[in-house]
């Protein structure tokens, strides 16, 4: 599955601009692989500089889409965790739960 997919099934549509940002951010874990992240130092100024804004816009946009999974598609969300949450995802964990999510799908279907 792809990023894009994964994001679209969880409620967050392109409308938005959030959709793009954790498709991009998902798409930065993913790439560095077991590199350390920081996401206020690596990820959200990396995301900000593509999409010419600042990084208080990328992390509000997030959270904001991130939000939307949360109340549209919980069971989705939890299926993401792999147990369920008793509270919203932060960014970050959010982010590294559908980086880590998509990498799975990728091998469970060989694709690794």
């Amino acid at each position: 599955m792809k990023t894009k997919d994964l994001i679209k099934v969880l409620g967050i549509m392109p409308r938005v601009k959030g959709y793009f940002y954790i498709n991009e951010a998902v798409e930065i874990i993913r790439r560095k692989g077991e590199a350390p992240l920081l996401i206020t130092k690596d990820i959200y100024p990396e995301v900000a500089q593509k999409y010419e804004t600042s990084t208080e816009c990328v992390e509000r946009a997030i959270r904001t889409s991130i939000n939307t999974a949360w109340m549209s598609n919980r069971e989705m969300v939890n299926k993401i965790a792999r147990y369920p949450l008793r509270f919203r995802p932060t960014n970050k964990e959010f982010l590294f739960m559908v980086a880590d999510y998509i990498d799975e799908m990728g091998k469970e279907n060989g694709k690794a």
